[in-house]
């Protein structure tokens, strides 16, 4: 927490961040790898935040900023790498550069406008979008269980502050091929494996009817994949609320 009371936290997809007087978490990423974080260093007078990742070195950031009631936010530069900026509006004539990895979100309260010069190069990601602030960031729904999640642009749906306010593995047991899944909020659950680049691999259950609690989940006895590397997702009506990787052996 910094001397704004605003509480970052370190997940296993990167930092997230809620301020104060919100109730939901949303990604601060702005550089940041989604790579999992171990330890978090608050420089209150310095103003910064240090992320010690694992793998992917220590990164540091200023504390996060309001969103702006009235104000505009101005984008320019070059931007690259994992980065999410949301404001009352956003203004931007950013080149967006750095190829497979670059994934760039603006997401405005009233408006995002791309100004004369704003370009986005072949084989990056940018999106914007109209939405309010402190809202938990952009989620992904899908239409279908056959459509693909691409991970790299993966933020999980959170509500009222919590970090898994609906459901999460507890457990995921490679060699022989198990998952447990903790359910805090009733409901229908939708559970497959995704390849590395998103894709859909097998859809081990299309509907879940789980109370609150603990259950166990037989993967092997669902679907008959090769050994590999996937991700197990879960989904709750369309939106991917947890995932985690999956090794089959």
């Amino acid at each position: 927490m910094d001397v704004n009371n605003t509480v970052y936290v370190g997940t296993d997809i990167g930092v997230f961040v809620r301020p104060t007087g919100e109730t939901d978490w949303q990604p601060y990423l702005n550089g940041l790898p989604k790579s999992p974080v171990a330890e978090l260093m608050v420089n209150n007078t310095a103003g910064t935040i240090i992320a010690c990742t694992f793998g992917r070195g220590n990164w540091i950031d200023n504390f996060y900023d309001v969103c702006g009631a009235s104000g505009t936010l101005v984008i320019g530069g070059t931007l690259s790498g994992n980065r999410f900026y949301e404001y009352n509006a956003i203004t931007t004539n950013a080149t967006i550069s750095g190829g497979q990895g670059t994934d760039v979100l603006m997401k405005g309260i009233d408006h995002v406008v791309l100004t004369e010069g704003f370009e986005a190069k072949a084989g990056n990601e940018y999106k914007a979008y109209l939405g309010p602030c402190g809202g938990g960031g952009i989620q992904f729904k899908v239409a279908s269980l056959n459509d693909p999640i691409p991970m790299e642009r993966v933020y999980l749906t959170t509500s009222k502050g919590k970090r898994w306010p609906f459901a999460h593995f507890t457990d995921i047991n490679n060699k022989n091929q198990q998952v447990e899944i903790a359910v805090e909020t009733a409901g229908k659950y939708a559970l497959r494996l995704a390849n590395q680049d998103g894709s859909v691999a097998a859809i081990l259950s299309p509907g879940l009817d789980l109370l609150k609690g603990v259950y166990p989940f037989d993967v092997a006895a669902a679907a008959k994949v090769p050994k590999g590397s996937y991700y197990i997702q879960l989904l709750k009506d369309g939106n991917l609320v947890h995932f985690q990787e999956f090794v089959p052996e």
